[in-house]
């Protein structure tokens, strides 16, 4: 699994401007043909603020200003104060320094300059839209996290200093935030962005599309070929270059089930997940067994797989849009996620279909979710690719161009080949579970594609730390013990780490597994130790805590167990309030927290669409970077 922890978050703008028409380009100071970074950067470095001023009609000088830690990195890796930046390879390359040196003012100040094209007419138009918006109260999000922060009401000195950059006074470029209605900057507004059509999709069109999707209660003939949005279509592809039959590979990941689970943390640490002696008898008798009769007595027909579509989404909130190196520096287009519930399913006359009287076709408490990382590296792809999704928007769910629009989209991730590089070249990041008829207990596990090639395997759950709950998720003289939800020192220490810019919850720590193998819950988990107390320390445990698995699917968001729960044939599955929002809830230490997750994930969808992919449309970028959410749910 991709890390999406990738280091703190800019205070600069989440909006980036976009890209007009060409212009003539004047010759910048320090431009070349080479439209990547010099020296490259494992992670981008963060910008605190963006100035710009004017040097001569059409050219301005942008200054990033870096904060001293990375400044002093980049300085490393480019062996100087310089180094080149391109929004788009089909561009020259922009030198920006610190060097004193043209178009840089002082050496050392912190201030990497460079020249760029700057039309002094846009940046008056923008200023005139702002002055017409009815409201300027933006909502507005911590960077990289969905934790709502107070409003901001953008006031009219907010607004691009003008009159100051003609008399060549260097100004702080404004917070633009999501002032998506601004149409010299892409005109994609929140408001435009339709939940239900473009990012949480469960709408009974979509997921009961018979071009698409299939009911697990139909007959094997009902269901074939394999239809673009099922269970058994996104398996198959998932099995190409596995070395296993689509069937196989579907009965191996089942097997899981059967017996408890030594899953390897990346030390070579073992970890056991919390499988009841239960869930064997339960894999087979409730899916296994009658799947297979369904399918003849042989191999599982995956056109009866007893998994219903609940919903599709788009995750923009996870994606990383950025000029260093595109995808040697994590560029990519967010997730797309497929989220299933399991049935039970038995032809009690053995007629092909499970719909008569005597027959069984009804959900059961489990869900499947698989999470695809979008393989889209440039800007000027995750551009095109985010005003798709918007475009959804305006689209009718049951119409053909709205099916036609959506199957392309997910059929330019799913398909077997769309990232090359991956194992079995599928784009999966992780496939996830989530139930209690199997196990008999409330559980989440986490599969990935074996490297190289080969089956789903279980590994870690991950921002999960090991079990608490289950006294059979230890051996003695083999595993470690579970972590106590209360009052381990080894979360205590983890908890206060997390206190520090881009934290990532470890794997193992010193040799020792921290993760789990699976996680189990409780109604109204909370991550918590004694020895906490301060402000700051009840902050970060509140931010540990919600960035679990248990705590943001019980306790710290006020859900039970499901953000999304299954629902069976001819249903539309219900939402948690988190995916409702706007919503406060009270911690187990009598602190408030605020999220408002569809309104930041609008917001993340407006900021991709907007983006400016050109250093060439005579507007500055109003960011250099979007980081992701730092957080796997």
């Amino acid at each position: 699994m991709k890390n999406r922890s990738i280091g703190a978050a800019l205070t600069c703008a989440l909006l980036l401007t976009a890209c007009g028409a060409e212009q003539e380009e004047p010759e910048l100071a320090g431009s070349n043909s080479d439209p990547l970074i010099v020296a490259p950067s494992k992670r981008a470095p963060k910008v605190d603020q963006l100035y710009l001023r004017l040097a001569s009609d059409g050219v301005g000088v942008l200054s990033l200003e870096f904060a001293p830690s990375d400044r002093k990195r980049v300085i490393e890796e480019n062996k100087g104060a310089a180094f080149e930046m391109s929004l788009d390879a089909r561009e020259k390359a922009v030198t920006f320094n610190d060097s004193g040196i043209k178009p840089d003012l002082k050496a050392g100040d912190g201030l990497f300059s460079a020249a760029v094209p700057i039309d002094l007419e846009r940046l008056s138009q923008i200023n005139s839209e702002i002055s017409k918006l009815k409201t300027r109260t933006l909502q507005t999000f911590e960077p990289g996290s969905r934790f709502a922060a107070k409003p901001i009401e953008i006031s009219q000195t907010s607004a691009i200093d003008i009159e100051a950059l003609k008399k060549g006074a260097t100004i702080r470029l404004p917070n633009l935030a999501e002032l998506g209605p601004l149409r010299a900057l892409g005109g994609v507004t929140t408001a435009a962005i339709n939940p239900q059509k473009s990012l949480l999709i469960r709408s009974l069109p979509v997921i009961e599309d018979p071009a698409r999707t299939m009911n697990p209660c139909d007959s094997i003939a009902a269901n074939a070929p394999l239809k673009k949005w099922t269970f058994g279509y996104l398996m198959e592809q998932m099995a190409i270059g596995s070395g296993l039959t689509a069937s196989q590979f579907v009965e191996q990941w089942l097997a899981s089930w059967r017996t408890q689970q030594i899953v390897n943390a990346s030390s070579g640490s073992l970890v056991l997940d919390a499988t009841s002696a239960a869930a064997a008898a339960s894999v087979d008798s409730m899916i296994i067994n009658p799947w297979r009769q369904r399918s003849g007595g042989g191999a599982l027909n995956l056109s009866i797989a007893p998994f219903r579509l609940q919903a599709i989404l788009y995750r923009p909130d996870l994606a990383q849009s950025s000029p260093y190196l595109g995808g040697a520096a994590g560029n990519n287009g967010g997730e797309l996620r497929f989220v299933f519930g399991l049935m039970e399913v038995r032809d009690g006359n053995r007629d092909g279909d499970a719909r008569d009287g005597v027959d069984t076709c009804q959900p059961i408490e489990a869900a499947a979710i698989f999470e695809y990382g979008v393989p889209i590296t440039s800007c000027a792809g995750i551009k095109d690719w985010a005003n798709k999704w918007v475009n959804l928007s305006a689209l009718l769910p049951g119409d053909p161009a709205y099916g036609t629009a959506l199957e392309a989209l997910t059929e330019q991730v799913v398909r077997n080949g769309a990232a090359p590089s991956n194992p079995n070249q599928n784009a999966l990041n992780q496939l996830r579970t989530n139930e209690i008829d199997l196990t008999g207990i409330w559980q989440m596990r986490e599969f990935v594609i074996r490297p190289g090639s080969g089956p789903l395997q279980q590994t870690t759950t991950k921002n999960n730390p090991r079990e608490h709950q289950a006294s059979f998720t230890s051996v003695p003289g083999t595993t470690p013990a579970p972590i106590d939800l209360n009052g381990t020192d080894a979360l205590l220490t983890e908890i206060l780490a997390s206190m520090s810019p881009g934290y990532t919850m470890p794997e193992a720590r010193g040799g020792v597994p921290f993760m789990g193998g699976a996680s189990t819950y409780n109604a109204g988990t909370f991550w918590d130790h004694p020895d906490l107390e301060t402000p700051a320390e009840l902050e970060a445990r509140f931010r540990f805590s919600s960035n679990t698995c248990s705590g943001c699917h019980t306790g710290e968001t006020d859900t039970l167990f499901y953000h999304i729960r299954p629902a069976g044939p001819g249903g539309v599955p219900s939402i948690s309030a988190l995916l409702q929002g706007p919503l406060t809830v009270t911690d187990n230490r009598g602190l408030s927290h605020s999220f408002a997750e569809m309104d930041n994930r609008k917001q993340a969808l407006a900021s991709l669409a907007n983006q400016s992919c050109s250093f060439r449309v005579g507007i500055p970028p109003f960011q250099v970077l979007r980081l992701p959410l730092l957080s796997v749910h």
